[in-house]
């Protein structure tokens, strides 16, 4: 991804201090209803910056999948006989 966007603040780690409901949100909602083991990514995005719009939100998920393909393309080019 490019241009990363800067962060100015404190973090909150997801948990059951969080919310009452964060099992069900993002992440451990997808994980929770896959076969198999899955992989879940969330991306959170900003929603008070000047990047915080339609065209800036398509653009950081354009580059999130992008980088994501690229990834799972060379990890399984590389990978050993009988993994990836």
């Amino acid at each position: 991804m490019t241009a990363p966007l800067g962060f100015h603040g404190q973090t909150r780690e997801s948990g059951s201090g969080y919310d009452k409901q964060w099992l069900q949100m993002s992440k451990n909602g997808v994980a929770q209803n896959l076969d198999g083991p899955p992989v879940s990514v969330t991306m959170e995005t900003g929603w008070n910056t000047h990047h915080s719009t339609q065209d800036g939100y398509r653009t950081g998920g354009r580059q999130l999948s992008l980088a994501i393909e690229r990834f799972l393309r060379t990890s399984r080019s590389d990978a050993p006989a009988g993994r990836g």
